[in-house]
């Protein structure tokens, strides 16, 4: 079993344009692993390393991603640079607090990920936990999906956890069929599951975030968490299925990253050794500040000091 403190998280990250006033946008940098990597780093303290594996251009941009990254106390030793490519970008329309996403990822590195296998075995074998999600592997080739697979179990195989976001994106997908087959098949690699409803009732029809859980425990993972909006989380560990509620929460602002940040404070009251049932409060609690803050990313700073933060230690 590893025992050095350490997360990582797997995946594309992107340059985000966010309206602003009038027809204006604000450029940032966000993606899904990034922004759970984001929360993961303002939640734990200074001696866990959370790092981020990806792939990224040579192009101007990609390198303010990695200072921007970097700058923040994310390590990016584990990113890799592909020549000749550039990173992808996502535009957020806003009605009424819920996004919707335009999407330009065509010529992404991220894309080439596991084009070269021995690198990234190298690059996760750094640490004990790693997180990715459906969208991690909703864009690699059918065969780069079958060798980062094989990658992950000899991750497993030497101590380390994994963390799974389901987070289908239909676009991303050849068909649901074969996205069906690819997430279970990453999902049952996990220990952690942390779907949303909306996304599972899509691809898989469950009837009601019980099922979900259901479903994903009987493939043997030990935690599932199903994220409902703003309705109760439904969760279990073992053969038992419970619900938390959510109290009545303000009209959303804007609720991009709203999920990737109720993942990385999960994870992280997890890893520092708090009950599922405080993980849960906690995730909730950062989550439903996220959504009042513009973009994906609530400055580090503003999650480190928030009311619920004490509540990690």
């Amino acid at each position: 079993m590893k025992t050095s403190n350490s997360f990582l998280t797997l995946g594309e990250t992107m340059v985000e344009l966010a309206p602003v006033e009038g027809s204006l946008y604000k450029r940032g940098f966000a993606g899904d692993t990034l922004n759970t990597a984001w929360y993961l780093r303002a939640c734990l303290p200074g001696d866990w390393t959370v790092g981020y594996v990806t792939a990224l251009g040579d192009d101007p941009l990609s390198s303010e991603m990695t200072a921007f990254i970097q700058d923040h106390g994310i390590d990016t030793t584990s990113i890799r640079y592909v020549s000749g490519k550039a990173c992808g970008l996502y535009l957020i329309a806003l009605q009424e607090g819920e996004r919707s996403f335009s999407y330009w990822r065509d010529s992404s590195a991220a894309r080439q990920l596991v084009d070269d296998p021995d690198w990234l075995k190298a690059a996760i074998k750094k640490a004990d936990n790693l997180f990715l999600s459906g969208i991690s592997i909703a864009i690699l080739s059918p065969q780069d999906r079958g060798t980062l697979m094989g990658i992950l179990q000899d991750f497993l195989s030497q101590g380390g956890e994994i963390s799974f976001d389901p987070n289908f994106r239909p676009k991303l997908w050849e068909n649901k069929k074969t996205s069906r087959e690819w997430l279970e098949k990453f999902a049952g690699l996990s220990t952690t599951v942390l779907p949303s409803f909306d996304d599972e009732r899509d691809l898989f029809g469950d009837a009601s975030p019980a099922d979900t859980c259901i479903r994903y425990r009987d493939l043997g993972i030990r935690e599932v968490v199903v994220k409902n909006s703003s309705q109760p989380v439904t969760y279990c560990r073992s053969d038992n299925i419970h619900v938390m509620p959510i109290s009545d929460v303000a009209r959303p602002k804007d609720s991009t990253g709203a999920g990737d940040s109720f993942n990385g404070a999960y994870l992280a009251s997890v890893a520092l050794g708090h009950s599922q049932e405080q993980a849960i409060k906690n995730a909730i609690s950062l989550s439903a500040q996220v959504i009042n803050t513009e973009g994906a990313l609530m400055p580090m700073s503003e999650v480190r000091t928030s009311s619920w933060s004490g509540s990690l230690v």
